[in-house]
């Protein structure tokens, strides 16, 4: 995939999010925001119970990220080489 093509694609996605969810200011992702513990510690002191709370955490922070990010740093976000990758570019 092409810079052009990434920067496209996540485009595409960032306004599929932005038509889900709006500016990012309504009581409903208020509501998902407090259920996902997205500014809260997931922590709870049960190793099970924590992990399934990290988890709801991270999908609003990909929400978050598709509605507060530039295309140009979401590109940069999901497209980083694999680790120990190197590049072939004189």
């Amino acid at each position: 995939m092409t810079e052009a093509e990434a920067l496209a694609y996540f485009a595409d996605w960032k306004t599929a999010y932005q038509l889900q969810f709006g500016d990012g200011k309504s009581p409903a992702l208020a509501d998902l925001s407090e259920f996902c513990h997205e500014r809260k510690t997931t922590f709870t002191g049960d190793r099970d119970e924590s992990l399934v709370m990290e988890g709801r955490r991270q999908a609003m922070l990909r929400i978050r990220n598709f509605l507060e990010l530039t295309p140009e740093q979401l590109v940069k976000l999901h497209t980083r080489p694999a680790q120990g990758a190197t590049s072939h570019e004189a």
